[in-house]
């Protein structure tokens, strides 16, 4: 019987990065509050920020990923020295695995405290490359009063933001040890009119 984390199929091998919320979650504590009745809007586990309501394009669906492995750093802010940029191309998924999902646990208010985040550098930089996703495990790319400027920032030049991945380390050691070094990306997102739309989002190397 296959697992329902991990699916191989002959030299292919399926990851599901998506966080799986359960219903005893403390995020949902959160829906008691009504200064944060926007979380009945999407924003809640494995998600994609629009909130400029811009059309996703379909062929968004699938794209070559490539996975940054950032949970050891010192730092708060990811810095473009931290990873290899040159690795990064157009059109790719990236991800930065922070762990602070697995460390922290999402929905404690540990998690909920200002994480790591990406570099206002390193984030133009993702920009310039016109990369289409940036997925990372953890609250987002910009805590605090610059998450949804950053986020729009980045849907206005064709990019979207997934926030609280999940799973990727085994990710990681999977391409560790698989012969297979290619990775791609699968994203499905809810279609409909809201600033944060659920996603799953499966790993395949």
């Amino acid at each position: 019987m296959q697992s329902s984390l991990i699916f191989t199929k002959g030299k292919k091998m399926k990851i599901d990065i998506t966080h799986k919320l359960k219903k005893d979650n403390p995020v949902f504590e959160k829906f008691k509050d009504p200064d944060k009745n926007y979380l009945n809007f999407g924003h809640v586990g494995t998600h994609l920020d629009s909130h400029l309501h811009t059309v996703i394009p379909l062929d968004y669906i699938s794209n070559r990923g490539i996975i940054f492995d950032v949970s050891e750093i010192s730092h708060k802010e990811i810095q473009i020295d931290d990873i290899d940029p040159s690795l990064i191309r157009e059109k790719d998924f990236v991800i930065f695995q922070t762990s602070e999902n697995e460390k922290l646990g999402y929905g404690t208010t540990e998690y909920f405290a200002d994480g790591m985040e990406l570099s206002h550098e390193l984030i133009d930089y993702l920009i310039v490359k016109r990369v289409r996703f940036i997925g990372i495990d953890a609250l987002g790319v910009r805590n605090g009063k610059e998450h949804t400027p950053t986020d729009k920032k980045c849907e206005s030049n064709g990019i979207y933001v997934i926030e609280n991945l999940d799973n990727l380390s085994i990710l990681t050691k999977q391409l560790k040890i698989s012969s297979q070094q290619n990775l791609t990306i699968h994203v499905m997102w809810m279609n409909y009119d809201g600033s944060g739309l659920p996603c799953r989002v499966i790993a395949e190397i």
